[in-house]
């Protein structure tokens, strides 16, 4: 059912009281079901038996199903201090995010459980998310609880029928000014909402920035109720979207009460280096750990009666090497094979030689039908439902055989069943999973993920990640490359930039010439909106020589602008002038103005990066000739704003003011609100270099207020700095402190050392009169800072910083470069709390 959820929201609200549902199934969609209650059974008409009834009694959102465990934590005390630890830290305000990293089996989730278990005693709230564990898994899912619960909704809340209105309640109550951004967190929670007047007009780009400060919004806003932690689990399997959005609020806690706990297996993911991030890597458990878990197991298994010989248990902690999966597999092997523990034949019992053969071998004594349904779900994933695999695979049996199967799979302590969703199963461990779907051959692999494939097509036609990773692992060639296309498009429009570029390269090998020539140019945009130019570079390489063999001049030219672009972007401005060069002759050739247009654009790109600044206007002057010729008025906007930042660079403010007006024109009549922003911002800048603040304020003011409401921090955050400066010049010392604030929080989220820099200065700058001795310290931090990322001060900011600092530095005589040095030894948060303390002593 594409809409079940709020079909079964309505069907609860609507049915008398004591009404009971005959279910066949569990709705489910991504990452949520339908949870029912066993009420008996019940005579049907045209039915022999009674048939079970079950009542639907709510809408569960499960980001992943694992086996909780009954035993009590062993050999982590240290690691689960630490993290109680930084968990105390974080709710005194100073936000921190922590990683669990180690292979299968070693414990991770276990420790995640003991941790939240821990903070929910102390009224820490946890909110948990976890990465789907197979490829192509819908973007933000791990997310999707972790937002549910910043937002304050409720399993209830989101049984309603009107979704839409509970997140649009939801945004209201953090703040009303949110709610024009509600359509956003469609793409988030799988619901569609269509855009409104604000959302219409942003890009791809601009609706993730928007998107993921919402989020951090929502975040903060709940911080400011009291600490609490999120836990994202499984990150090896994260998709690119989430871990950006992951990145960015690790960037965000730092000056919040908020503990951020991710676990993964090493390799493929890890956190962004940051002072308040750590890694704990999981060890082995040490022996007598392990002899106690292990003592457990085979109690269970066996009887309390039943003791293992000492000369067992060491054998098998000495095979496990620490690992507890491996040690509990063990005990399982044993059991299986009937061993008698007071036997001494059980001390010399061949083992198998790694966890992976101790699995697989557990898995071959299965019987044919169970053993098949356990490799068919593994290719469903980590995850899955008993719907899912009698209508992929029908040859697994009957929906009632299936069950059979998979409640003997439970029984073999191999699959866990959903205690809430009776349809649902998982994998007990991630390990077992893996076992079995290696074992398939690789041409059965190829027609099951097939069968899941077609099965979805139908069931969830929209699940274009998911479709895309099981046709691609399939033989079914024509839905391979229908969806790494369709896949490929989705996430290049929803700036999923990682995603869309293995979509594209996976297809790129599948398609003819013509299509692989257009894909190139795709393909190569979306790596240079990740900044990936070398990669770019090699790209383009490759379309020229395609270009070349199919004799397509258009292709050709193209190709040569287009790799001109990451290289000048590289800095290799010789190396670009040359492909310009190649591309001018082939336009001129063929006589295509918007190829020139390009070449023109591209040519005064680079001749104001080398400083020839009257090369830069002659080709920038005939490519806006070129644009308003062809009537191509978005990128005659675009010239304009360029031209006009290229003529302030060059102090001529009254022609750069002409320019940006002009551009300003054009973005309102095509309702640009970012280059709106962008531009309002140029002009206010530049007036408050001329020093006419009465006009510079009301144009930075309305950029912060277009930037806030279509929900990019960072550039309102520049808006932000340059009206703080203004309120610094007219001496309005308290309103320049809190914008100064404001932006520094911005910079440090985006994580742009450089103009954190920047805003140093500028704090510094504030406080010198009154409070010299900080101020010094935070100018020598800026200048370490400046260092780092390699951004020399302009004239202009170093003759103001002289000026303003003068007096400081006179009156703390010879201790004055004392100050800056013991400033140049602060890291960037350090610097960035002082800077933050500064602007609330001193405003």
């Amino acid at each position: 059912l594409g809409d079940g959820v709020n079909l079964a929201a309505r069907l609860m609200s609507a049915a008398p009281p004591g009404a009971a549902y005959v279910s066949s199934g569990v709705v489910r969609g991504a990452g949520a079901a339908i949870a029912f209650d066993d009420i008996g059974e019940l005579k049907v008409k045209g039915k022999a038996k009674p048939v079970p009834v079950r009542r639907v009694v709510g809408r569960v959102d499960r980001a992943h199903l694992t086996a909780r465990s009954a035993h009590p934590l062993l050999g982590r005390a240290p690691e689960l201090a630490q993290l109680l630890q930084l968990a105390e830290q974080a709710a005194a305000g100073k936000g921190c995010v922590v990683a669990l990293s180690a292979e299968a089996g070693m414990g991770k989730t276990r420790l995640t459980e003991e941790l939240a278990t821990s903070l929910r005693d102390r009224d820490f709230p946890v909110f948990v998310g976890a990465a789907a564990s197979v490829g192509g898994a819908t973007s933000y899912l791990a997310w999707q609880p972790v937002v549910a619960g910043l937002l304050g909704l409720s399993a209830a809340s989101e049984t309603s029928g009107d979704r839409v209105g509970v997140l649009e309640e939801a945004l209201e109550a953090i703040d009303p000014a949110l709610v024009p951004r509600l359509p956003l967190l469609g793409s988030l929670f799988g619901v569609n909402i269509p855009d409104n007047e604000l959302t219409a007009g942003f890009d791809p780009k601009l609706r993730k920035t928007s998107l993921e400060s919402l989020v951090v919004r929502c975040l903060s806003v709940r911080a400011a109720r009291g600490p609490f932690s999120v836990v994202l689990e499984d990150c090896h399997w994260l998709d690119p979207l989430s871990t950006d959005l992951f990145e960015l609020v690790a960037r965000a806690v730092q000056m919040l009460p908020v503990l951020v706990l991710v676990n993964h297996r090493p390799g493929s993911f890890a956190v962004p280096a940051l002072a308040h991030a750590s890694v704990i890597e999981l060890d082995r458990l040490d022996d007598e750990s392990c002899r106690a878990l292990l003592a457990t197991r085979l109690a269970e298994l066996y009887g309390e009666a039943a003791p293992a010989s000492g000369a067992l248990l060491e054998r098998l902690v000495s095979r496990a090497e620490g690992n507890p999966f491996y040690l509990q597999e063990l005990a399982n092997f044993l059991h299986d094979r009937g061993a008698d523990l007071h036997d001494a034949g059980a001390a010399v019992i061949e083992l198998p030689a790694s966890l992976s053969a101790l699995v697989q071998s557990r898995i071959d004594t299965l019987a044919e039908p169970p053993r098949r349904t356990l490799k068919v779900a593994s290719v469903v994933g980590r995850e899955f439902a008993s719907a899912t695999l009698t209508g992929a695979y029908h040859e697994l049996g009957t929906p009632r055989q299936v069950t059979g199967h998979l409640r003997l799979l439970c029984a073999e302590d191999l699959v866990v069943r959903d205690q809430d969703l009776v349809e649902l199963f998982a994998f007990k461990h991630a390990v077992i999973r893996d076992v079995a779907y290696q074992s398939l051959p690789y041409a059965l692999r190829a027609v099951v993920h097939g069968r899941i494939g077609l099965f979805l097509e139908a069931a969830e036609p929209d699940a274009l990640d998911l479709l895309a990773h099981h046709f691609w692992n399939s033989a079914e060639e024509a839905k391979k490359r229908e969806y790494l296309r369709r896949a490929g498009d989705a996430a290049k429009a929803r700036y999923a930039n990682d995603a869309a570029v293995d979509y594209y390269r996976k297809l790129a090998t599948l398609v003819d010439d013509d299509e692989r020539q257009s894909l190139y140019f795709e393909l190569g945009m979306v790596l240079q909106l990740r900044a990936d130019y070398a990669a770019a570079t090699e790209l383009y390489l490759e379309a020229i020589e395609l270009a070349q063999r199919r004799a397509d001049a258009y292709s050709l030219g193209r190709a040569h602008v287009a790799r001109a672009d990451p290289l000048q972007k590289r800095g290799r401005f010789d190396d670009a002038a040359a492909e310009v060069d190649v591309a001018e002759r082939i336009f001129e050739e063929i006589d295509n103005r918007d190829g020139l247009g390009r070449v023109h654009m591209l040519r005064g790109l680079l001749a104001n990066r080398r400083g020839d600044s009257q090369d830069a206007w002659a080709h920038l002057e005939r490519s806006l000739a070129i644009r308003r010729d062809l009537g191509d008025r978005e990128r005659e906007a675009v010239t304009l704003m360029e031209m006009g930042v290229a003529a302030a660079q060059g102090a001529d403010y009254d022609r750069a003011c002409r320019l940006l007006e002009e551009a300003l024109a054009l973005h309102v009549a095509l309702d640009k609100r970012l280059n709106i922003a962008r531009t309002k911002n140029n002009l206010g800048f530049i007036a408050y270099l001329r020093q006419d603040y009465a006009a510079a304020v009301p144009l930075l003011e309305e950029a912060v207020r277009i930037d806030v409401e279509i929900g990019d921090p960072y550039e309102a955050a520049l808006a932000q700095q340059n009206l703080g400066s203004c309120a610094r010049a007219v001496g309005d010392r308290a309103k320049a402190c809190g914008l100064y604030a404001d932006a520094l929080r911005a910079f440090v989220t985006a994580g742009d050392d450089g103009q954190l820099a920047v805003v140093f200065e500028d704090v510094a700058m504030t406080a010198a009169d009154r409070s010299p001795e900080p101020a010094l310290r935070l100018v020598g931090a800026a200048a370490a800072l400046r260092e780092v990322v390699g951004m020399a001060r302009l004239a202009f900011e170093q003759e103001g910083l002289d000026e303003h600092m003068a007096g400081a530095r006179g009156a703390m005589g010879s201790r004055a470069a004392l100050f800056e040095e013991e400033g140049r030894s602060l890291d960037a948060r350090a610097a960035a709390q002082f800077a933050l303390e500064l602007c609330r002593l001193d405003g």
